[in-house]
């Protein structure tokens, strides 16, 4: 009896120093990767911080207009640069306006009524008259634009 609580001591005290060491050396391996990640983050914000005075120093004003008067002269307009409103081309005149006609005929009372008389069997000119202005939509575009 005294011989196997002997071995379990010497077991269980291996166990704790070879856990103990695994431990230790397992610290020792994350405060250097935290060392690493420390240097690399410090790297990191002066870097930052040297983007941010580049930056300001790009960005200045007085730096800013002495390269647009060496670069970009500007001169007085001249009286043949502007133009007049006649020569701006104006839109031509499809007739009544095809979003105001579908908006009358889409009123609630109006929808209403053709829903109802619809349901009845009835033929409405509602109906007829929202195709007639979406077969006008689509044949009026001619390319892009308004």
């Amino acid at each position: 009896m005294k011989n196997l609580l002997l071995l379990l001591t010497v077991i269980v005290t291996g166990t704790l120093c070879y856990a103990v060491y695994a431990v230790k050396y397992e610290v020792e391996s994350l405060e250097a990767k935290k060392a690493e990640l420390t240097r690399t983050l410090v790297q990191d914000r002066n870097a930052i911080r040297v983007s941010w005075a580049e930056w300001y120093y790009l960005n200045s004003p007085d730096r800013l207009q002495s390269l647009a008067a060496k670069y970009l002269p500007l001169s007085k307009t001249k009286p043949s640069q502007v133009g007049s409103i006649e020569d701006i081309p104006m839109r031509q005149d499809d007739g009544p306006v095809v979003a105001s006609e579908a908006y009358d005929l889409l009123k609630p009372g109006v929808a209403d009524s053709a829903v109802a008389s619809a349901s009845q069997g009835a033929r409405h000119p509602i109906p007829n008259r929202l195709a007639a202005l979406d077969r006008r939509l689509i044949t009026a575009r001619r390319g892009p634009g308004p």
